[in-house]
């Protein structure tokens, strides 16, 4: 339901009192009333796409989600990077590692999709081939997004949780 999915728990006066509130004693008040912005575009935007557009029900999703990536990718950056005093241009690498790490994760679940001929066909082969991708996934992502010392600290984590730490010699011990 799209009042439901919208503004969850509590009501729209609820949810306005709550975001005034935040905004008279909030110390990040420009932050606060952009994404109250952001916010507001959303619900005449989605009626407009409701209106004029074939989209139906997914224009409720749709239009929340793509303000929100555009307010992460342009805004916030932006505003952290004022904030904290460094180049507005800092955190755009770690965007394109992100993006990066997701093309590859497809790329590889993808290319084995179709070299093995992977179907999913029955649930269990659906399930199979979502472990099996999500393994894929992981590795992919803690290589390409984890620095050395970041993949020794998990290395050690794993290890512990699987008590295996001390047959390894206790090289891992990253904590």
């Amino acid at each position: 339901m799209p009042y439901v999915d919208y503004w969850g728990h509590k009501g729209p006066l609820i949810f306005f009192v709550n975001l005034i509130g935040a905004l008279i004693v909030n110390r990040l008040k420009f932050y606060s009333i952009a994404w109250l912005l952001f916010s507001l575009t959303s619900l005449p935007l989605t009626w407009l796409l409701l209106e004029v557009t074939p989209l139906d029900i997914y224009a409720v999703a749709i239009v929340p989600t793509a303000l929100e990536i555009l307010a992460n990718v342009t805004f916030v950056p932006i505003y952290a990077s004022i904030i904290l005093g460094i180049a507005k241009r800092t955190f755009y690498p770690v965007y394109v590692q992100y993006v990066a790490s997701a093309l590859l994760s497809f790329g590889a679940c993808e290319g084995l999709k179709v070299l093995f001929g992977i179907q999913a066909g029955t649930w269990v082969s659906f399930f199979a081939s979502c472990v099996l991708y999500s393994v894929i996934a992981s590795v992919i992502t803690i290589v390409t997004l984890l620095g050395k010392r970041e993949r020794s600290t998990l290395l050690g984590i794993v290890l512990r949780k699987l008590h295996l730490e001390r047959r390894m010699g206790g090289r891992h011990s990253g904590s």
